[in-house]
């Protein structure tokens, strides 16, 4: 906008038009520029504060959402929250899993309001239940009756479209107590500990049942890459199903076939903010390795929909190999008769060689269309779309549209990397670094040299190729070259040319290879390669022994396990991603043939002549 405002003035000043005339018009457009600037200022307010329990503790990632909307927000893991809302009375809704809700009407005016909330323990209502010997906990009927109904409450839904926002973080620990971890983390800095990866996303969700979805990102940022895109993907564990998706299929603690791999104990009965009587039920697995979960799920006493749930599961029972445990909580907002889900965190850890990982992904879901009509065609092999532009998004961007606050340590990290990042990625900085790696070294002669302009993104090699040995060409000896350039504006966008030469002290005979590859961008992967050459080639088409293996036969015993024929041939290739798992590669291939003698006889062992 400011821009905007520059060049007019500069227009202005530089027109030998201007007049009064012109500068009226000026002031009128600088006014109206800067009321428009002006709306969102007064359009929206700020509610804030701290969630925490009665004795002052946090409630990390608690929910907050205006009542009779899917308009809401999570703390942060310190408990902080931040709320935008146009000005005027909202009757808003704080939850955290296991506590009894809290509503409270608010009113915003245009200065922030903060409000801290304070949320009790689920008061009991059952009162003396006792479960006798040989009777069953009175958790089943309420068990038996969430199943009965989970597929109606599923199929109420058969499709919808939401914004959603999601922050993840991954963080690393060292194992000091371990020479080999300590060694590590003396190598990679000071920077080893703390966030590896911390990014934020916001994209636009549609979902068509059974199995439609588009994912368009609008906005993308990564911590000390402004230039990267977050891997951020939505990814709800859907617990209507039978079988939650997650690697190898998990049970769902309200699974038709439940009871098979689940005991349950009611701890608790209690009301919710809205009045509604709510159960809270353990799930208890029968064998540990199954794909189950453990924990708490909270079920709606009149409609037996979940109200949320609080459940982990272990590596063992996912069998994903290096992860520890997978914590999982979800909370669900009502929506008239729908309740579908506000938020969800996942909290996971894992560890090899002395090195644990911790991470958080949460999201927070709004902007709910339960059941829109998607015009026809809209569901296509474009699963995942990202948006032009949605990594150049500044503070002020996130600033308006953060859900979750940032703690103190996520603003550091942003702060430092970010910093940080802008020098490495200057070009009189990669121009330095560029300057001493490009330096020819005696060691070039051997390993070859390569050129490269880091800002640019250009490279250029040349490299000796390794002496081979076959009873064709005899010994063998060449040369490789390349040249790849990338577009710093298109991830994803690169062009590669390669080229190289092949002597033989047997056959005498010169050859030459020369292609390339053009990929257009990351997101379908759309590509083309050719090549022209001259080469040889196994006549088995799997060549299941190396030319390594093949030289020493030869040069030990006289004996060869290839059978090779010579070719110039020419080739193209193109392919793309079709979605869901799907490409396609088509290759046209020329041929001409030629067979080939052996040229030599060379051994180092004369005793298997």
């Amino acid at each position: 906008m400011l821009n905007f405002i520059q060049s007019k003035c500069q227009d202005k000043h530089t027109s030998d038009q201007g007049g009064r005339l012109g500068q009226s018009i000026g002031v009128g457009v600088f006014l109206f520029l800067l009321m428009l600037q002006s709306v969102p200022l007064l359009a929206q307010s700020i509610l804030k504060g701290r969630i925490t329990d009665a004795d002052g503790e946090a409630l990390p990632f608690a929910s907050i959402h205006v009542k009779g909307t899917s308009t809401g927000a999570s703390a942060n893991e310190k408990g902080d929250y931040q709320l935008e809302l146009p000005p005027g009375r909202h009757e808003v809704v704080y939850q955290y899993v296991g506590f009894a809700g809290k509503n409270l009407e608010v009113n915003l005016g245009n200065q922030p309001l903060i409000q801290n909330v304070t949320l009790e323990s689920a008061a009991y209502e059952i009162q003396d239940v006792v479960v006798l010997s040989g009777e069953e906990d009175p958790s089943y009927p309420i068990i038996r009756e969430a199943i009965r109904r989970r597929e109606g409450h599923r199929d109420a839904i058969r499709s919808y479209q939401c914004k959603a926002y999601i922050k993840g973080g991954i963080k690393a620990e060292f194992d000091t107590t371990n020479i080999f971890t300590k060694q590590i983390k003396e190598a990679v800095g000071t920077d080893a500990e703390g966030y590896l990866y911390l990014s934020e996303s916001e994209s636009e969700i549609s979902i068509q049942r059974p199995d439609q979805r588009k994912e368009v990102m609008i906005a993308s940022r990564v911590s000390g890459n402004s230039r990267g895109f977050s891997f951020n993907r939505f990814g709800i564990l859907d617990f209507q199903e039978s079988l939650v998706p997650f690697g190898r299929p998990m049970v769902n603690p309200i699974a038709d076939n439940a009871f098979t791999y689940y005991r349950y104990i009611l701890q608790r009965s209690f009301m919710d903010e809205d009045g509604r009587e709510v159960h809270q039920i353990k799930v208890i697995p029968k064998r540990s390795d199954d794909p189950v979960f453990a924990g708490m799920i909270y079920i709606l006493g009149d409609t037996y929909q979940f109200h949320s749930l609080d459940l982990f599961t272990k590596g063992s029972n996912t069998k994903i190999e290096l992860l520890d445990s997978l914590f999982i909580q979800q909370t669900f907002v009502p929506l008239g008769v729908h309740r579908p889900i506000l938020q969800q965190s996942l909290r996971f850890n894992f560890g090899i060689m002395g090195i644990s990982f911790n991470g958080q992904f949460t999201s927070i879901t709004s902007e709910y269309q339960i059941n829109p009509d998607f015009p026809e065609g809209y569901f296509n092999r474009d699963i995942m779309v990202v948006e032009a532009g949605s990594n150049e998004k500044d503070d002020t961007y996130w600033d308006d549209k953060r859900p979750i606050p940032l703690t103190i340590e996520e603003q550091v990290d942003y702060q430092v990397k970010d910093s940080l990042a802008v020098i490495y990625e200057s070009k009189p900085y990669m121009d330095s670094l560029d300057r001493i790696a490009n330096r020819f070294k005696m060691s070039d002669f051997i390993r070859g040299y390569t050129w490269r302009n880091s800002y640019d993104q250009r490279q250029f090699s040349v490299r000796p190729s390794l002496p081979g040995f076959n009873a064709i060409q005899g010994i063998t000896l060449g040369a490789t070259l390349a040249y790849s350039q990338s577009w710093r504006e298109i991830p994803g966008r690169n062009l590669t040319l390669s080229g190289s030469y092949l002597y033989g002290t047997a056959d005498l005979v010169h050859r030459f290879n020369v292609g390339g590859k053009w990929q257009g961008n990351a997101v379908d992967k759309r590509y083309i390669t050719w090549q022209i050459g001259d080469e040889l080639f196994d006549l088995n088409a799997e060549n299941p022994f190396p030319a390594w293996y093949d030289a020493i036969l030869l040069l030990g015993y006289r004996n060869s396990v290839k059978r090779y024929y010579g070719a110039r041939y020419a080739e193209i290739k193109s392919g793309s991603e079709l979605g869901k798992g799907w490409r396609t590669d088509i290759i046209l291939r020329y041929e001409d043939r030629t067979t080939l003698s052996n040229r030599s006889s060379f051994s180092l062992n004369d005793n298997n002549q």
